[in-house]
Parts: structure tokens; C-alpha cells; sequence
């Protein structure tokens, strides 16, 4: 097995138990044909590769502050547009970027849930986010194998999170910051938002200090111990119906983020579930307001620690 983070210990032993299918984060036996490697791991799936449901797992542990991923992350609506950004590869890692009209010096880099590039809302959220003025960076933390949109009945996410590890798509995260500090020397501030999956990635970066602050909206995967280690100011946006973030996990990050000091803010959107910033049926005009409110809460925290 190939060693593991320490930032990931706590979260594998508690998937494990969640997830049943899983142990440590990593432990893949052998590279498929077809798959990819970052930093030496294998990653991804061949096309032809059968998945199963697993059974269901526990909802809950005592060292989380946010729970696995479950039924309600492999739902959402796809929304209607062109993407307007474009595409690239960076060190083996596909891309998509969104860029304000004008040379700026804030960004943001975008961490999917587990659907990644194949559903459109992403690239236009990335596209949005370049219209607010900000230099937008998605990378694909999944390469040619996200979960499938929508669900198949054969598809077992424990197996999923398994091979798309936090060893893996932290990496890549980094890549992201890395290409925009090449890339756009102009940029004093960078910024991340998380959508479920990806907000523990962007926990992670504020636990290294990688961010001027983060974002993120219907959050799973995360310890206690990783939110008490952020250093730095983070936005949370969170669906009054949320089995991965529900009222008793919001309360515990509530109490370590008031415990350890931090700059945070938590806002708390009605009638919604799990997913409602990025995969909401539009065509209900709360859920419609509850994206459109998540999106500037973000805006606007980011805006507040633009430096001068």
C-alpha cells in the first residue's frame, strides 16, 4: 500500500467504516489498463470496467464534520448553456479556464463534485465566477472517469472514492495554483471554492495556507481535525436538507471554527438539499434564488480579502 498523508489518516479510518468497500485512502492494487498516474498513483478507470452498488453504509462518525458522500451527491439537474472559457493541458492535467475581460489579480480555483467535466453547470459557474473579474481555473480532478451523470444503477461510489483519493486530486489542486502563478503573474490573491467532493480539497489548501480564503457549499469528507487546522478565512453555504452536512455537522464546524478563532461565515438556505449551489432544478424559483444567493455569498467573500 502506498503511504498515505497524515491529513488523510483520520478520513480513511472514517470511511472506511462509511464506505465499507474501502480502507486507507490509496490502497489500489495495481494500475488498470486504461488509467493514469499522478505522483506515481494509478487513477481512473477503463471504460469497460462493471461497477456495483455497495451496501449501505453508516451515516455518521465522531471524527467528521462533514460525512461521506452517498445517493443524494449522484443526483442534480444539468443546466443550458455554452461554456464560453477554454480548454488546456498542464502537466499531463486537463483544464478549463474562464477569464475576465480585463487583466486581474484575483483567481479562483474550481473543485468539483464527483461529476466533474462532463456536467456543463461547472463551466458555467467558472464562467460566472470570470465575469465577477476573477481569473477562474477548473482542473479535472477525475480524468476520463468521473461518476456518471445521472447515476447508473450499477455504479458503486465507495469503490469510486477509492481510486479518486485526496493523495490524488490534492495534487492536482496544487497544479492548479502552481499554473496560475505561472501563468498570470499579475494575481496577488487566490482564491478556492469546493462544491461536496471538492470542499474537502479546499480545506486541505487552507490547512497549507495556500489561499487568501475559501468557499465552499454542501461540503463532505471533512474531519473535525482538518477544519480545526485551517489558517485561513472560510465561507460555508449549506441546504437545510443535507444527510452529508446535516444540522448536527453544521453545528460541530460552527463549534470548531468559533473555537479555533477563525474569520468564517455559514449561511443556511431553505428548502434546498444536498447540491443546490451547482445541480439545482432552475425551474424552481427557490431553488433558482438559493443557487444564484450561493453564488454571490461567494463572490462577496472573496471580494472582502482582495488585497489592496
Amino acid at each position: 500500500m502506498a503511504a498515505m498523508p497524515e491529513q488523510d489518516g483520520n478520513a480513511a479510518r472514517a470511511m472506511a467504516g462509511m464506505l465499507g468497500a474501502m480502507g486507507q485512502h490509496g490502497a489500489i492494487a495495481g494500475q488498470p489498463p486504461g488509467s493514469r498516474t499522478v505522483g506515481g498513483r494509478a487513477v481512473g478507470s477503463p471504460a469497460s470496467e462493471t461497477h456495483h452498488l455497495s451496501p449501505p453504509a453508516p451515516r455518521s462518525s465522531p471524527t467528521m464534520a462533514s460525512n461521506a458522500p452517498g445517493l443524494c451527491c449522484l443526483s442534480g439537474t444539468l443546466h443550458e448553456g455554452t461554456p464560453a472559457g477554454e480548454h488546456f493541458t498542464y502537466k499531463d492535467i486537463e483544464f478549463y479556464l474562464a477569464k475576465p475581460a480585463v487583466e486581474s489579480k484575483k483567481a479562483i480555483i474550481y473543485l468539483s463534485d464527483i461529476f466533474g467535466f462532463p456536467v456543463v453547470n461547472h463551466k458555467l459557474l467558472s464562467d460566472e465566477f470570470a465575469k465577477f473579474g476573477f481569473v477562474t481555473v477548473y482542473p479535472n480532478l477525475f480524468f476520463d472517469d468521473p461518476a456518471p451523470f445521472p447515476r447508473t444503477a450499477g455504479f458503486d461510489l465507495g469503490k469510486w472514492l477509492e481510486i479518486h483519493n485526496f493523495d490524488v486530486t490534492d495534487k492536482i489542486a496544487q497544479l492548479a495554483i502552481d499554473y496560475v502563478h505561472e501563468t498570470f503573474p499579475e494575481v496577488t490573491d487566490i482564491f478556492a471554492v469546493g462544491y461536496c467532493y471538492g470542499a474537502r480539497n479546499v480545506v486541505h489548501l487552507l490547512m497549507e495556507s495556500k489561499l487568501a480564503a475559501g468557499y465552499v457549499a454542501h461540503p463532505s469528507l471533512i474531519t473535525e481535525d482538518e477544519l480545526r487546522a485551517i489558517k485561513g478565512p472560510l465561507s460555508i453555504a449549506a441546504a437545510e436538507t443535507d444527510e452529508i452536512f446535516p444540522e448536527e455537522k453544521r453545528h460541530v464546524s460552527e463549534a470548531i471554527l468559533k473555537e479555533i478563532g477563525a474569520t468564517y461565515s455559514l449561511t443556511l438556505y431553505s428548502s434546498v438539499e444536498h447540491g443546490f449551489a451547482v445541480r439545482s432544478d432552475l425551474a424552481v424559483p427557490n431553488n433558482k434564488w438559493a443557487k444564484e444567493a450561493a453564488f454571490i455569498q461567494a463572490v462577496t467573500w472573496f471580494e472582502r480579502f482582495v488585497s489592496e
